[in-house]
């Protein structure tokens, strides 16, 4: 495992297997292995961590490879298959039609292939939304949710001595058992825990370069939980850091899980209103709590976006010299405005709202990252309008942000708190920090620097008349 922060590498640290062993896989997984390496098949006689997709078996080599030898002599294999159809044949056979490729044996099939012994391995069964592509998130606690099963053998009990005697250790919180696994892209092993006592988030990271961002959401939340120790339902909306410990060479990081499913997962009708008018109570809570010494201008509160647009590789000439010229007009048509600094989640939306999925009550906030204790008043409120234009118009960014312009909510929001002349430049600088959070991750902002070159082209050409002598006219 030569790049730990491959989903390939970070099962195997949540199995506690070392470094050095190799994997091997079938074509699907490619995206797995390290660096998107070209997959290593058959397995050879080295013992290993054996990657299957079903899928993938088409011919007599490729299928004499899963037999009894993947689970006595390899360390761990772990196969992707699918549920019993329980006698659904025509949207079996219509989505073997839509996927243009071979459909996934079943569980039963895997195990007769394998002869799986009954002494020596253990099996454990994960579910996972059945698609066409390798998914990075499976159940424990509903195996075959969704229609896919995946087959995890191994020679010990998964999720069990290592790192997970050092957690039980300290969590102190027994019986405590692994119910979902994740395996994020961006290059972190998440673990849902439920124990006796209440449940749980364990974040395992080996890349060297995300290490700082996970850290700055446990360190945001710590901050802030202290600052608001006088407001009990705020802190209730918050998770609660438990834990941040080394564990031969990785970051492991606990907090507890909060209830609920992300808002963007029920956005609709009634339930989706309520989430909406619950996120913007939220943010209006958050900003009366955290409320700081009114000061005149924004240039303190920007300067590290300032930075960051200018010396960042990540945007081409055209996007950087736009965002350049965005954050100085709106900076200094801010200069005379009285504006008052608070506390800002930077990315709040959809994603980082949780729900309760059957009424759409705000029941938590995550992933505070990118949190600021002291930002420019409407930066959440901006972002919140924009995201919810992407999700619900499937707009593209450059069209959410002219849609959320118009809406008129943005204007109602942020004319209280800075003044009608503070409206447009608010806007434009939070639209500069939603581009510019991007650049943390080079290859998402990639796939959105035209739309972004366009919004900012908008905002140059268009709203600016509203403040004279800065914005033009």
């Amino acid at each position: 495992m030569s790049d730990p922060s491959s989903a390939a590498g970070l099962l195997g640290r949540v199995l506690g297997l070392q470094r050095s062993t190799p994997v091997y896989a079938t074509s699907s997984f490619s995206e797995w292995l390290p660096s998107g390496g070209p997959p290593l098949w058959p397995p050879s006689a080295q013992a290993g961590l054996v990657l299957i997709d079903t899928a993938d078996i088409r011919d007599r080599h490729t299928h004499a490879e899963l037999r009894p030898t993947l689970v006595t002599q390899h360390q761990a294999a772990f196969i992707l298959g699918r549920a019993a159809p329980h006698g659904v044949l025509r949207r079996l056979s219509l989505r073997r039609i839509l996927r243009r490729r071979q459909d996934r044996q079943t569980s039963s099939q895997i195990e007769q292939s394998l002869g799986i012994p009954r002494e020596g391995v253990f099996v454990s069964r994960l579910g996972f939304q059945d698609e066409s592509g390798i998914p990075s998130e499976f159940s424990v606690s509903q195996p075959g949710a969704g229609g896919g099963t995946a087959l995890l053998v191994t020679r010990a009990p998964a999720f069990s001595g290592g790192l997970w005697s050092a957690l039980a250790e300290r969590l102190a919180d027994s019986p405590c058992g692994v119910t979902e696994l994740q395996l994020r892209t961006r290059g972190a092993a998440v673990l849902l825990l439920k124990g006796a006592r209440c449940d749980y988030v364990v974040r395992i990271v080996d890349d060297a370069k995300l290490r700082p961002v996970v850290m700055r959401n446990h360190d945001s939340l710590s901050s802030l939980r202290s600052e608001l120790g006088g407001d009990p339902e705020l802190l209730d909306k918050l998770p609660e850091p438990l834990a941040a410990l080394e564990h031969e060479g990785a970051l492991v990081l606990v907090e507890t899980r909060l209830p609920g499913t992300l808002a963007w997962r029920v956005d609709r009708g009634g339930i989706g209103a309520r989430a909406y008018g619950d996120a913007v109570a939220f943010l209006e809570r958050m900003r009366r709590a955290t409320l700081q010494a009114p000061v005149h201008g924004v240039d303190d509160l920007m300067r590290t976006d300032l930075q960051r647009a200018s010396s960042s590789q990540v945007p081409g000439h055209a996007v950087r010299d736009l965002l350049l010229d965005e954050l100085a007009a709106s900076t200094a048509a801010l200069r005379d405005v009285r504006v008052t600094p608070g506390t800002s989640h930077g990315d709040f939306g959809f994603g980082n709202v949780l729900v309760d999925e059957t009424t759409g009550a705000l029941t938590g906030v995550i992933d505070w990252d990118t949190a600021r204790a002291a930002d420019v008043p409407g930066i959440d409120r901006v972002n919140l309008e924009i995201q919810l234009a992407r999700g619900r118009h499937s707009l593209d960014f450059a069209d959410a942000v002219r849609r959320a312009h118009e809406t008129g909510a943005i204007e109602a929001a942020l004319s209280p708190i800075a003044g009608e002349a503070g409206v447009r430049p608010l806007f434009g600088l939070a639209v500069c920090r939603y581009i510019i959070r991007s650049f943390t991750y080079p290859a998402v902002y990639a796939g959105e620097a035209p739309a972004f070159e366009r919004a900012l082209e908008w905002l140059a050409g268009r709203g600016r008349d509203r403040v004279p002598g800065v914005f033009g006219k």
